[in-house]
């Protein structure tokens, strides 16, 4: 011992200043990196806890940090301020030696956002009231009586509190239809936000297809009910009866219709019930779909809860027209001009469509009925429509701008029907003529119905006119649709 000590004290003086400061650093870092290596493992280490349980204390002082141990209990409360250590950071570099970039990064981003939550389980339930912290044991004063403090093994991070709140079917169903609403609007905005003068249809067609539903009522026999002509001029009622209840559009729970259809045929009612020798011989017909109505509405809710505003009929049959245009055009134009053909019947050995394929123009006058079918065979044969009416909207015009495709003249103009025609330049008219030809595809009938024919079109007027109602009982603000 003594010989250590004489070769100890003969190297330091012999030595130089360097080599006695390098001799005193060497086993001073070595037992440094021993404590640093050993303290890393333990619990009790006190700066190990520094850098996340401080993004916590500010949330709950006194509880203890989940994964951390118990022990750190006591070192919540501390979070030195920047005039005496500093931010968890500056105490990090002083005891490791320094980090890197990317740690100081993201221990910044901690102190900054101490709400940021570690990657830890995480309870997460109803916020509470000011807790006030007692110094001695752990103590909340508070107004509620059924807090419990949080628990060791998880993190309670306070949240606004949560609103329960059930909706029922039919407001759900409005919600939906506001949507769809809000959807076409913004259709209907240019690039510019300015909102354009007519309805985009091709945004009202695609929500249609995504939300619209329609429920039939079962009740009701043949051949009234659920039944209708397939071979005559009236057709379409049957053809559209029987396609609507094989289609994807039905629904079989009411809950979730956006309409409901009555599936009896006019043409039907008129064939079966209608009494031409009966002193009121609309009387047998009203009382029919009276007491179909009264049948349903005993029944199910959905037409008393909206005074059958969402219900809907289907009619191709002709009703009685006040204003009969066909003698004025028959007084004027028959056999006046051979540039203006007016028949009251047609002549023999002359083809009803190859004269309609000849002519620039078909007129389509109402007569004793309110609509002709002459408007879609003139589409057909590649002829521009003119259509002399007074107060008859055209089909689907809620969607299709016919001045576009054709000619509107009223009754009064029918003296002056063949100046109004030939003022038409021939440019003009070749637009209209193209345009016919465009859209003639919406008045098809097919066996199996595809998109934008005359089913998908007239389910999508049915679609636009149910937008602009509101239910009555559901609070919703600004539901009505405007087509303009």
């Amino acid at each position: 011992m003594e010989g250590c000590k004489k070769r100890l004290c003969s190297w330091w003086k012999t030595s130089s200043s360097s080599t006695r400061l390098l001799g005193f650093m060497v086993p001073l870092m070595v037992v440094s990196g021993l404590v640093v290596l050993l303290g890393s493992k333990s619990s009790n280490w006190v700066f190990a806890s520094n850098y996340y349980p401080w993004a916590w204390s500010s949330v709950f002082p006194g509880a203890p940090v989940s994964g951390y141990g118990s022990n750190f209990s006591a070192f919540n409360d501390f979070a030195p301020p920047a005039e005496e250590g500093g931010s968890g950071l500056e105490l990090r570099r002083r005891v490791v030696g320094g980090v890197d970039a990317e740690e100081a990064a993201l221990a910044v981003d901690y102190n900054l956002r101490r709400s940021a939550a570690p990657p830890v389980a995480v309870q997460v339930r109803e916020a509470e009231p000011h807790v006030e912290d007692k110094k001695d044991d752990f103590i909340i004063t508070t107004n509620r009586s059924d807090i419990s403090p949080p628990s060791n093994d998880t993190n309670v991070v306070p949240v606004s509190p949560r609103i329960n709140r059930s909706f029922t079917k039919l407001q759900i169903l409005e919600a939906k239809m506001q949507q769809a609403r809000a959807a076409i609007r913004d259709a209907q905005r240019g690039n510019n936000g300015t909102r354009t003068t007519r309805l985009h249809p091709d945004r009202s067609y695609l929500e249609m297809e995504k939300q619209f539903k329609v429920f039939i009522y079962e009740e009701g026999e043949h051949p009234i009910f659920h039944n209708g002509p397939c071979g005559s001029i009236y057709s379409m009622e049957g053809n559209f009866i029987y396609k609507l209840e094989t289609s994807d559009f039905r629904t079989r729970d009411p809950e979730k219709a956006s309409v409901y259809f009555l599936p009896f045929s006019v043409t039907s009612i008129v064939h079966f019930i209608y009494d031409r020798n009966s002193r009121d011989h609309w009387l047998p017909m009203k009382q029919t779909v009276k007491d179909y109505v009264d049948l349903v509405a005993a029944k199910y809710p959905y037409w008393n809860r909206s005074l059958g505003s969402d219900h809907f009929m289907l009619s191709c049959h002709d009703w009685d027209f006040t204003v009969p245009i066909r003698p004025i055009l028959l007084e004027h134009w028959e056999n006046k001009d051979p540039d203006v053909q007016v028949h009251r019947y047609l002549p023999k050995n002359v083809s009803y469509s190859a004269t309609m394929r000849k002519s620039r123009y078909c007129i389509c006058p109402s007569g004793y009925e309110v609509a002709s079918p002459r408007m879609v065979e003139a589409l057909y044969t590649g002829c521009v429509p003119v259509l002399i009416k007074d107060h008859y909207i055209p089909p689907f015009s809620d969607v299709l701008n016919w001045k576009s495709f054709s000619v509107e003249i009223q009754v009064k103009d029918i003296p002056n029907l063949k100046n109004i025609l030939t003022g038409i330049s021939t440019r003009q008219y070749i637009r209209m003529q193209r345009r016919g030809v465009t859209v003639r595809r919406h008045f098809e009938v097919n066996l199996r119905p595809k998109r934008y024919d005359v089913f998908h079109m007239t389910l999508h007027s049915i679609w636009l006119r149910r937008l602009n109602i509101r239910l009555h009982g559901v609070e919703e603000k600004d539901t009505s649709f405007d087509l303009a």
